[in-house]
């Protein structure tokens, strides 16, 4: 991971970001802009040069910007994945590291969490 998103609140210092089919994507934004409005978000749709941004699948990308972290993400996971539209979020709940590298300008950490 990032360095810049190392923080003490889960998506407070990064965009969240939701892959949505692009088949009726405006009714799904809307739906995951109403399940998030606890986080006062921000969604706009992922842009790369100016257009839109299609994924390998040829699907879009919302970066979502919270206002208020994220507090209960298993919950917060199940409820956008229930939005019809909504492929995959950024939220990885239920995995158990062992070992993070956070990367950083000048090299990288090592966080051994077995230790």
């Amino acid at each position: 991971i990032h360095d810049e998103k190392i923080s003490s609140a889960l998506a407070t210092n990064f965009c969240l970001p939701i892959e949505i089919s692009r088949f009726a994507h405006k009714l799904t934004t809307h739906k995951i802009h109403k399940a998030l409005s606890a986080y006062t978000p921000t969604i706009v749709l992922r842009k790369e040069e100016r257009e839109v941004y299609i994924t390998e699948n040829q699907n879009f990308i919302l970066d979502a910007n919270l206002k208020n972290p994220i507090d209960d993400p298993e919950t917060l996971l199940q409820q956008l994945k229930l939005i019809t539209g909504v492929v995959e979020v950024g939220i990885f709940c239920g995995q158990k590291n062992d070992v993070v590298i956070i990367g950083k300008e000048e090299g990288a950490d090592v966080v051994n969490f077995n230790d």
